[in-house]
């Protein structure tokens, strides 16, 4: 490959693995607002399905 795409590669590589990786604990992401939206949205999903499988 040539030199500029290696040298970026190696460069975010590098960095990259020294990132330590942080798995969620819990389901909360500390914003009271965004994780009721993601719970609607769960919601939601949830009750589509239910209703694709009702209808087969």
């Amino acid at each position: 490959m040539n030199e500029k795409y290696d040298n970026s590669l190696n460069q975010w590589n590098n960095i990259f693995s020294k990132e330590v990786p942080k798995v969620p604990t819990n389901q909360s992401y500390g914003n009271k607002a965004l994780d009721k939206g993601i719970d609607l949205s769960e919601k939601a999903i949830e009750s589509a399905q239910t209703r694709e499988r009702n209808i087969k």
